[in-house]
């Protein structure tokens, strides 16, 4: 039996976009639902380190101001939604850490205040003094700071979301597709585990689904649009170590980008990546990637670990040259939005643009019931848990 459900927005794609999108949606009262086929956060939000960049960073390895000025206007917004003091509350997410350390050489001091007021950088960036300092960073050759710039459990806050708005989060696979003459989306045809087969009729469908947005956009019978595929390789210790969140720079590259997550037995899960290693060097990337974890946090002594490396892969728009992105994009076909927030810290910017594109919605209500023979979808587990 198939059953005709109308709705102002379907969102496709269980990222933390799609589920901020529906939160957004729905605080503005607009019936909405979220379809995820696999696990909710699967793919890059899980496989994000959490670094609520606030541009100092990208400005510090020569990104473009564009991109950097973008970053700098979320830091406000995750904080005061962290704190409950905005909308969505995320004041449930787990915090790694409410700041990151910055480290290089001495020549540091010179120029991160230059950078900062340069590009707008709002986070406070203060030196650390050597007393101060973690035992870890004892060693670092030059100046150490700390910035206000967050580190967030990403399950936690897709969990987060996901609770805010359960009922209208459902586990489907798009079986079908029906166009217009004039390739508008007419209706979405889901098809549960359980074969039960319901069709959507939405004003509008908005795709989320990172790496999926290209195979959805052509069952949607829209034109391919060049989309960059970055893999990233990410190591992963775990063991005793000391919590550690920040960033080494060499020249203009990330030498080691090293986030921590505390398990229940009190072991930490060190995840690293560096701009300096060969992405081609998937064979040798896990020694590679030691040696230069050693040579950020000279003089440490390392605990016995265990090792293991996972690839976390990053979908984004490429722009008319072919290179990356220099911020959220969101483009509108139709009846079809598609979108991609670049990166976590820029979930927020993407939703307001694409809330910018739905001005007429109608009031459909009592959706409700009519989805309620869908799962519900499970939030996907870490990338460095065992199987």
């Amino acid at each position: 039996m198939s059953i005709t459900i109308p709705l102002d927005v379907l969102v496709i794609g269980g990222g933390s976009a799609g589920l901020w999108l529906l939160d957004e949606l729905r605080r503005k009262g607009h019936s909405a639902v979220l379809v995820e086929s696999d696990s909710l956060g699967k793919g890059q939000t899980i496989a994000s380190q959490g670094i609520l960049h606030g541009g100092m960073k990208h400005a510090l390895v020569a990104r473009p101001g564009t991109f950097v000025k973008a970053l700098g206007s979320m830091t406000r917004v995750w904080r005061e939604c962290l704190s409950g003091d905005r909308e969505p509350d995320l004041s449930s997410v787990s915090r790694r850490s409410d700041s990151c350390y910055f480290w290089r050489t001495s020549s540091f001091a010179s120029f991160v205040g230059s950078f900062g007021a340069r590009f707008g950088i709002r986070s406070e960036i203060k030196k650390v003094a050597y007393t101060s300092l973690p035992d870890v960073l004892r060693g670092a050759s030059g100046d150490v700071y700390q910035i206000d710039e967050q580190v967030i459990d990403p399950s936690s806050l897709v969990s987060a979301l996901f609770e805010r708005n359960r009922p209208f989060v459902i586990r489907a696979d798009v079986a079908r597709v029906e166009l217009s003459s004039r390739n508008t989306v007419i209706a979405v045809h889901l098809s549960g585990s359980n074969g039960y087969i319901k069709t959507l009729k939405s004003e509008f469908v908005v795709l989320t689904a990172g790496e999926g947005n290209a195979a959805l956009r052509k069952i949607c019978g829209l034109p391919e649009k060049a989309m960059l595929l970055l893999p990233l390789q990410i190591l992963v210790l775990r063991g005793d170590l000391p919590d550690l969140n920040g960033v080494c720079l060499e020249g203009t590259q990330a030498k080691a980008v090293i986030t921590t997550h505390r398990l229940s037995n009190n072991d930490a899960v060190w995840q690293f990546a560096s701009e300096r290693i060969d992405p081609e060097a998937s064979e040798r990337f896990a020694q590679l990637a030691l040696g230069e974890i050693a040579a950020a946090l000279p003089g440490f002594n390392f605990p016995k670990f265990s090792v293991s490396v996972y690839t976390a892969k990053r979908a984004e728009c490429a722009t008319e040259s072919g290179g990356r992105c220099a911020d959220v994009a969101v483009f509108k076909e139709g009846n079809v939005v598609t979108a991609w927030p670049t990166k976590l810290v820029l979930v927020p910017r993407m939703v307001e643009r694409v809330m910018g594109y739905l001005p007429f919605l109608s009031s459909h209500t009592g959706i409700e019931r009519e989805i309620a023979e869908f799962p519900r979808p499970e939030i996907a587990p870490f990338p460095w848990v065992p199987n």
